[in-house]
């Protein structure tokens, strides 16, 4: 695995860089063969032992986003958590997204 970076703006705009490792060769065929009938804490866990530290998760704070926030905060307690905030989302999204983080002290 290579070495590269990825610049990143905080919410209060400001700009920094986190290095990353880019992620292994996989032979998709075979993992998905290997994964067809796996359930969700064994799909999180093949992240995890796959990709290590480079595992993120991506939500929407949508209404079922509780459910898999919990699972991989479980599964890896430090998980790296992505929400793209159009600022456009409506003011229950918004204190959902704030709850949720305070009880699954998500990072």
């Amino acid at each position: 695995m290579s070495q590269q970076s990825l610049i990143t703006v905080s919410q209060n705009g400001q700009y920094g860089r986190q290095n990353f490792t880019s992620p292994p060769k996989l032979d998709l065929e075979v993992v998905n063969q290997e994964l067809a009938q796996a359930d969700a804490d064994t799909l999180v866990k093949w992240g995890y032992a796959t990709f290590g530290e480079g595992l993120v998760m991506s939500t929407s704070f949508g209404i079922q986003a509780a459910v898999m926030l919990h699972l991989a905060t479980t599964v890896v307690p430090n998980i790296p958590v992505i929400w793209v905030d159009t600022g456009y989302l409506p003011g229950e999204t918004y204190r959902f997204a704030e709850e949720l983080t305070e009880r699954l002290k998500l990072a």
